[in-house]
C-alpha cells in the first residue's frame, strides 16, 4: 500500500471549521502556544486565512531565549523593518493582558504546562485554547492501532530478503546495480548492516533503472513504488522503492507521514557536466528548486492536489546527461550533493562481497566512493554518541 498523509492539511482543516463555526473571529487576539516547527507551521496558516498571531506563548525559558536569539540575529542583520516581528512571552508576562478576547491556538505535542498556566492566572477558559492536530488518534495512529509492531530485527531480515529477491532479478535480467551509501558502508566495513542503520539502498545506472521499471512485475509478495513529484514534497527527483506488501512502514517527517511498505530504495545514477563549476550548479539547481516546492507545500496549506497543480511541469528535467555517455556520475536529490558524485571509472567493474549471509554487489571504485561520501577514515567505527538510528520510522506487520 502507499498513502500519503498531510499533517498540515489536517491542521488547516482543523482551522478551517473553528473559523466558520466562528469560534475564531477576525476580532480575536491569536496567540500560539509553544515554540517548535508546528507552532509556525500554525503561525502559516492563520496569515493564510487573513489572521495576524498577536504573540507566541513558551513556558520553556531556555527555549525562548534561544529562539529569541535567533530572531534578534536575523532582525539586525537582514532585516529594515520589524512589522513581521511577533512577540515571544511567558504566561506570567501576559497574566494582565489576556481576556476572553483572546484565542489561543497549538498544534506542538506537548503544551499541557502552558494550557494550566493560562487558565489558572488569567480570564480565559480552557474553551479558548484550540488544538489543531491529534498526535494520539491521527490517521496512521488509527491504522496501525490493532497491528504488531516489527522489531528492527525484523526489519532488516525484510529488507535483506528483498535485496536477495533484486539482487537474482538484475542477474537473471543482466542488470547493473551496486550498494550505495550506508548500505555500501555497511558492506565493506561490518560485512552487513552498520549495526545502527535501518535501511538499504542501492544504485541503478539510468538505462538499467529505466529497464528495471519496464521488466519488473508486481508479485504475491512484492510491489514497485515509484517516488516522483506526485507523492513526495520535500524533494524533486524519481527513485523506485522494492516494498513488501505485507508490512507498512511509517516515514514521519514534519508535516507528514508517507506509509509504505518496508522496502529497498533502488536510486538511478546519471550523468554530470565535465567541468567542475558547472558540474556543482547542475547539482546545486535541486536545492533551490526544493526550497521552492516547500514554499508552495506551506502556500497551498498542506493540500497536495493543490501542491501538484502547481507544481505541474514548473521544474527542468535532469536527464541532460546520461551515465553511459558521461566521465563523471551522481545521484542527484540525495542532500549529499557534490559529495554524491564520482568518476565513472568507479564502476567499471563490479566485485561480489558478503552482506549478512548473502552475497551482494559492490563497485570496485568504493574506496573513491566512501571518501567523497563520509570523507577519509570511514574505516574506522564512529564514536557511540554517534551510533544512532538516521530515519524516523516505525513498521507494523498487515
Amino acid at each position: 500500500m502507499e498513502y500519503f498523509d498531510s499533517i498540515l492539511k489536517e491542521m488547516d482543516k482543523s482551522l478551517v471549521s473553528l473559523i466558520e463555526a466562528e469560534k475564531i473571529k477576525s476580532s480575536d487576539r491569536v496567540a500560539i502556544l509553544g515554540l517548535d516547527e508546528y507552532t509556525f507551521a500554525v503561525r502559516t496558516l492563520l496569515e493564510n486565512h487573513g489572521f495576524r498571531v498577536e504573540c507566541y506563548i513558551s513556558e520553556d525559558e531556555d527555549r525562548r531565549e534561544r529562539v529569541q536569539r535567533s530572531v534578534n540575529y536575523a532582525l539586525s542583520h537582514y532585516f529594515n523593518k520589524t512589522d513581521a516581528y511577533i512577540r515571544i512571552c511567558s504566561v506570567g508576562e501576559l497574566t494582565e493582558t489576556i481576556d476572553d478576547s483572546w484565542t489561543v491556538l497549538y498544534a506542538s505535542r506537548d503544551c499541557a504546562k502552558e494550557i494550566d498556566r493560562i487558565v489558572k492566572v488569567t480570564s480565559l477558559t480552557k474553551e479558548k485554547i484550540y488544538c489543531l492536530y491529534d498526535w494520539d488518534n491521527c490517521e496512521y495512529k488509527k491504522m496501525t492501532r490493532d497491528s504488531k509492531r516489527i522489531t528492527l530485527d525484523e526489519l532488516k531480515a525484510i529488507e535483506k530478503n528483498i535485496l536477495l529477491y533484486f539482487d537474482q532479478f538484475c542477474e537473471k535480467n543482466n542488470l547493473r546495480y551496486w550498494l550505495s551509501g550506508g548500505s555500501m558502508l555497511g558492506a565493506i566495513r561490518h560485512k552487513g548492516f552498520i549495526p545502527w542503520d535501518d535501511d538499504i539502498d542501492v544504485f541503478m545506472p539510468d538505462v538499467d533503472y529505466e529497464r528495471f521499471l519496464e521488466l519488473f512485475q508486481e508479485n504475491d509478495n512484492l510491489m514497485c513504488q515509484i517516488v516522483d513529484d506526485d507523492n513526495d514534497v520535500w524533494g524533486h527527483y524519481k527513485f523506485a522503492r522494492l516494498a513488501d506488501k505485507s508490512t507498512l512502514l511509517v516515514e514521519k517527517y514534519p508535516f507528514y507521514r508517507h506509509l509504505v511498505g518496508v522496502n529497498v530504495e533502488i536510486l538511478p545514477i546519471v550523468g554530470l557536466p565535465k567541468d567542475e563549476k558547472e558540474r556543482i550548479r547542475y547539482i546545486r539547481r535541486y536545492e533551490k528548486i526544493n526550497a521552492k516546492r516547500r514554499e508552495i507545500f506551506f502556500k497551498c496549506s498542506g493540500d497536495m492536489d493543490e501542491f501538484r497543480r502547481i507544481c505541474a511541469d514548473k521544474h527542468p528535467a535532469f536527464d541532460t546527461y546520461r551515465f553511459d555517455d558521461s566521465e563523471y556520475v551522481g545521484v542527484l536529490g540525495t542532500g549529499y550533493y557534490e559529495k554524491d558524485c564520482t568518476t565513472r571509472s568507479v564502476y567499471e567493474r563490479t566485485l561480489r562481497m558478503p552482506f549478512e549471509d548473502i552475497m551482494v554487489n559492490i563497485p570496485q571504485g568504493y574506496q573513491e566512493y566512501l571518501d567523497n561520501l563520509y570523507g577519509k577514515g570511514w574505516e574506522e567505527w564512529p564514536p557511540e554518541d554517534k551510533r544512532t538510528l538516521s530515519h524516523n520510522i516505525e513498521a507494523y506487520w498487515l
